[in-house]
């Protein structure tokens, strides 16, 4: 198949990284990609590194004037059978550069909806019923959140993200290293985290689970790791002045072995969650997982199994399950063992079957569909 890929973020996250894993999955296959992204865009570097064509869409382009005219052109010159876009301003891009051409589109939906707006469910059902042919979510969760909003179930579809395979155990040295480099030694317990800080992730809920424990239980330490604006932090500070003499704040993470590594266990105070990759990786780390009862983390974690779910918006059930986490080892390395084996089930290979069955299905169904609009037009 020749597919096409779109995707305009600015940035290097969770949903940039499944597209290049499914990118290189796919090439493997024999698929034919090109990739559509932004002009001096994160994902230019790895996704050249595959040998995969790549369309820039200029810096400054109102209205992607310029860049629907660029699009347009390649799909009249190369007539791939599939567009998929893989972010909110790419589907926009895909559907108006190619109405009328014969190329079924597939669109990614992989956040839930904020709060309803007036006129919200309409404009949802609209783009994701009419300017696609097909939507992928990243969760059951999502999925529901489509289909309240008016979207046919049968139009919808999820798409598991997967997760690299974590390199060998670390040889010995990084957990002590991570650790020292965040100033706590081999007899404290670390609680960390790692996301974006944004009001969803739910980071000032652990801030405040930190604050409840620092007294009665000072060898549990918390790092929240992630990249944080200056506006984040300072109203992180004024609401919590000190906070930063109890809670590491790394900031943007580069190794992610060596992250978990100096972990004991890994806390999800998310609001919101689409899946929460997270906690996959986490997982696949032999961590126990603390997450929040929402979204998508619901269909991750196994309360009991892998870890345990608590209600969100409540530092007080966060601190509980920590401070149950920190009092019995046993039962903690039995969770992220089983941890270990759930998160082989978002490998690589599964995601990259999935879609390439459903870029089959929506191929097949323009054949069947143009076969039958000719049988329609014969005497």
């Amino acid at each position: 198949m020749k597919i096409v890929h779109v995707d305009l973020g600015k940035t290097l996250r969770g949903g940039q990284e499944k597209l290049l894993l499914l990118v290189r999955g796919l090439k493997a296959r024999g698929h034919q990609q090109w990739l559509v992204c932004r002009e001096g865009s994160p994902l230019e570097k790895p996704i050249r590194s595959h040998d995969i064509p790549i369309l820039a869409t200029p810096a400054f382009d109102p209205f992607q004037l310029r860049a629907i005219r660029r699009l347009r052109r390649t799909l009249r010159a190369e007539r791939p059978e599939i567009l998929h876009a893989h972010d909110a301003r790419g589907q926009n891009l895909a559907w108006l550069a190619s109405r009328g051409l014969a190329v079924r589109r597939v669109a990614n939906r992989d956040v839930p909806f904020l709060p309803h707006i007036p006129g919200g469910n309409w404009l949802q059902r609209w783009k994701y019923t009419h300017t696609s042919d097909l939507v992928v979510t990243c969760s059951g969760y999502v999925k529901e959140t489509l289909v309240g909003r008016g979207v046919p179930a049968s139009r919808v579809e999820v798409v598991y993200a997967a997760i690299e395979p974590p390199k060998p155990d670390p040889i010995g040295g990084i957990r002590s290293s991570a650790r020292a480099a965040w100033g706590f030694g081999e007899k404290e317990f670390v609680v960390g985290n790692v996301g974006a800080f944004t009001p969803e992730k739910g980071q000032a809920i652990a801030i405040e689970a930190a604050a409840l424990l620092k007294q009665e239980s000072p060898n549990i330490r918390f790092v929240l790791a992630g990249e944080a604006s200056e506006e984040a932090l300072s109203k992180l500070r004024q609401r919590y002045p000190g906070f930063e003499n109890y809670v590491r704040l790394p900031g943007y993470v580069p190794d992610l072995e060596a992250f978990f590594a100096g972990l004991d266990l890994f806390i999800m105070p998310s609001r919101g969650e689409g899946l929460g990759l997270s906690a996959i990786q986490a997982m696949a780390r032999g961590l126990a997982v603390v997450a929040t009862k929402v979204g998508g983390l619901m269909e991750i974690v196994e309360d009991g199994h892998t870890g345990w779910l608590i209600p969100p918006e409540s530092p007080q059930a966060l601190a509980d399950a920590i401070y149950r986490a920190s009092c019995n080892c046993t039962e903690l390395t039995e969770l992220g063992r089983n941890g270990r084996k759930r998160a082989e089930e978002f490998s690589p290979e599964t995601m990259v079957n999935r879609a390439e069955a459903l870029y089959k299905r929506l191929v097949g169904a323009g054949l069947d569909t143009e076969v039958n609009a000719v049988r329609a037009s014969l005497p």
